[in-house]
């Protein structure tokens, strides 16, 4: 069983981070090329021009680097952050799993990487800042790259950039992101299949060698089946705080029929108490 998966200009991260541009910097400030961060090499104050006003750099924040593991090799790990991807050695890598927001802590040199704990899964943005719709409903047509919905706002015409195995009427939920305003293109990044849907209890969790975090789960039948959480997938829970324990709804884009079964999921979401 296969769905293609939607993709839009990258990977989705729940993560927007902030750009400050328009300054010029004093002379006598170095770039930090590890952290993107301007530091001052003397202990004192300099006013500079940003904009129309004036600002003290000693009143200039730091910025800690914060994005999305996408690749680790031993001991350096490539982070995605907005639309840059930087590789850092760290003492932690392995650590750490492919697809977990993480920030950079320490000196060049003396790096290691914490998980970043995102608090809210309300509101979700694509690693280029683009707010994440959701729309739900039933598939009225699916042709070239237009798939129509029906649902409870009336039909939705939404653009695609390859289509999946989806037969009409078949319930979904599809991730978009708006373009020229409210009434503007629909591009699609993702479409879930709702009536796929597995819940299972996870029995256990491992971390494979490339640093996937790969879980056993159980479904009330007493159906196995080990799951790895790729990036992107998992919808509403920090992956260092997932356990032994909880129950998820998995939706699967690939099932290897294996015993235990093999699941690639579109999308893991925890099912909390």
């Amino acid at each position: 069983m296969r769905l293609n998966r939607f993709m839009f200009l990258g990977m989705v991260a729940a993560l927007s981070l902030t750009l400050v541009t328009g300054c010029s910097g004093p002379t006598n400030a170095t770039q930090d090329p590890s952290s993107k961060q301007t530091k001052n090499t003397e202990n004192t104050s300099e006013i500079i021009e940003c904009g129309t006003g004036l600002v003290n750099t000693n009143e200039i924040p730091e910025f800690d680097i914060i994005g999305e593991v996408i690749e680790i090799d031993e001991n350096r790990v490539h982070i995605l952050f907005g639309d840059i991807i930087e590789i850092f050695e760290v003492s932690n890598a392995t650590e750490v799993y492919l697809g977990e927001t993480v920030q950079v802590v320490g000196d060049q040199g003396n790096q290691s990487l914490k998980p970043f704990m995102i608090e809210n899964f309300a509101m979700k943005h694509t690693n280029m800042g683009h707010i994440i719709e959701v729309a739900k409903g039933s598939v009225v047509s699916v042709k070239q790259d237009v798939l129509t919905l029906k649902t409870d706002r009336g039909e939705i015409v939404f653009e695609t950039f390859e289509m999946a195995d989806l037969d009409i009427g078949m319930e979904v939920e599809v991730e978009y992101v708006l373009f020229n305003g409210p009434e503007g293109e629909k591009s699609v990044l993702k479409v879930l299949p709702l009536d796929l849907n597995m819940t299972m209890t996870i029995e256990s969790i491992e971390r494979s060698e490339s640093g996937l975090l790969i879980f056993k789960g159980v479904e009330e039948s007493g159906m196995e089946s080990y799951v790895d959480i790729s990036t992107g997938t998992n919808d509403n829970f920090n992956l260092s705080e997932l356990k032994v324990g909880d129950t998820v709804e998995v939706i699967p884009e690939v099932i290897m029929e294996s015993y235990p079964m093999q699941v690639k999921p579109l999308r893991v979401r925890l099912i909390e108490e």
